[in-house]
């Protein structure tokens, strides 16, 4: 962070755009500076840049390393009130990730020791992609959280699964029949036929 303001001032206004942001969202406190917060911000918003900054003091930089390992810069944005502020800072996106964080930020950290165990990269646009499949239309209707937790480590491992014939009809009967679920990721594990026709396929 790169502030004109001496470290006692801007411990302050940090704190009170905590407390700001968090009136507007109707919680107490959006510690909006820890790493894997700023990173589910920033990927709230179509253009980050004009949101974030909301969160700064006067002439003050922003600087982060993200889940993929960019560089992301924001600056301090003016605001009248908090009206203005809740109106410019909230949308739709920014509720369900920060209700769901502590789902993605177990996705993250799992895929990223997958890769390391596998000895492969951490895919470009990790969280993205991660957002994206959590949810995508079929795993919003798995009602199971580690059915929903299987079913995107299972995509990011091997490809799009409801493209599969086999693959598509067992998530569906997962999402169908209240005895199967909270079993997908074995029930999947035990496909490895499929898994594999899909991998190459990717």
């Amino acid at each position: 962070m790169a502030s004109p303001l001496p470290p006692e001032s801007l411990a302050d206004e940090l704190l009170n755009a905590g407390l700001i942001a968090g009136k507007a969202l109707g919680r107490r406190f959006l510690p909006f500076y820890e790493p894997f917060t700023l990173d589910v911000l920033w990927h709230s918003y179509e253009a980050p840049k004009s949101h974030l900054g909301l969160l700064l003091p006067d002439d003050t930089h922003y600087y982060f390393i993200n889940t993929n390992g960019d560089c992301c810069v924001f600056h301090a944005i003016d605001y009248e009130d908090e009206k203005e502020f809740a109106q410019r800072f909230v949308n739709p996106k920014l509720r369900f990730n920060l209700l769901n964080q502590a789902a993605l930020y177990h996705l993250v950290v799992t895929w990223q020791d997958l890769c390391e165990q596998q000895k492969k990269p951490l895919s470009e646009q990790a969280l993205s992609r991660i957002m994206a499949l959590f949810y995508d239309p079929h795993a919003t209707q798995l009602d199971n959280d580690q059915d929903r937790r299987a079913y995107v480590l299972f995509s990011l491992q091997y490809g799009q699964l409801m493209t599969n014939e086999e693959l598509s009809k067992l998530i569906k009967e997962v999402i169908e029949d209240s005895h199967k679920q909270g079993q997908l990721g074995y029930l999947l594990s035990q496909r490895k036929e499929a898994l594999s026709l899909l991998s190459q396929a990717q």
